[in-house]
């Protein structure tokens, strides 16, 4: 099986979010605040803080607080270097720490995540279902479960075999590090040690000729990482 050693970089990833922006006319400086990031100008804090007033201050906060949520999922998904992983795990972690978001306009605000629709009257808390932005990271974990569905199933989504056990990975190294920093935040990644299991399992577990084992090479790298991460 042939190894690769990265999806994407950091810098093509900033570029794609770029793109994007300009496309859609919006205002939230991702790229601009994840470059400082990711070039150690700034640390985790500063740039969770300075998302998140630009999405408070944006006319369309559901927009710009899921554009947030989807540049984290993408750059999980693209992402291999394993510092680089770290940085965005560090910046989602600091995301949820800050302060709860409030609305600061005079007009009732309609969110709509996951199915769940919630009105913010002026003044009050910004909540989806029992989700807090920030504290709960609202559309995070459904977004993250989306993604990782597993190698034999990027592959048979006609994802080339060393992409999808790449990909499969950098999942993984991300919910790692945001596992390894459990107790430093209030948000609820524990559901993430399902992966643990999982990819310790299908790597050691079962022979790769069964059909159980089927995912056994594609997720040893990602059972390497919880077990060298949780040992950091």
């Amino acid at each position: 099986m042939e190894i690769v050693s990265s999806l994407c970089s950091w810098q093509d990833h900033l570029e794609s979010v770029y793109t994007h922006q300009k496309s859609e006319g919006q205002i939230v400086p991702l790229r601009d605040i994840s470059k400082d990031l990711f070039e150690d100008a700034i640390g985790s804090e500063e740039a969770a803080t300075k998302i998140a007033s630009c999405v408070c201050v944006s006319d369309d906060f559901q927009t710009a607080y899921l554009d947030v949520v989807c540049f984290i999922i993408g750059a999980a998904n693209n992402l291999s270097e394993q510092h680089d992983l770290s940085k965005l795990a560090n910046l989602t972690l600091a995301l949820s720490r800050l302060p709860d978001a409030r609305n600061e306009t005079r007009r009732t605000i309609q969110l709509s995540f996951d199915y769940k629709t919630s009105e913010i009257g002026p003044g009050d808390i910004f909540v989806v279902g029992e989700g807090k932005i920030w504290a709960d990271l609202p559309q995070l974990a459904v977004d993250l479960g989306d993604s990782m569905y597993g190698p034999t199933a990027y592959i048979s989504d006609g994802l080339a075999e060393h992409w999808a056990e790449q990909k499969w990975t950098n999942l993984n190294t991300f919910a790692a590090y945001l596992i390894s920093s459990l107790n430093d935040t209030p948000c609820p990644f524990d559901y993430l040690y399902l992966y643990t299991f999982r990819t310790i399992t299908d790597s050691l577990e079962y022979d790769p000729k069964t059909e159980k084992g089927i995912d056994s090479l594609h997720s040893l790298r990602s059972a390497c990482r919880w077990i060298t991460i949780a040992g950091e």
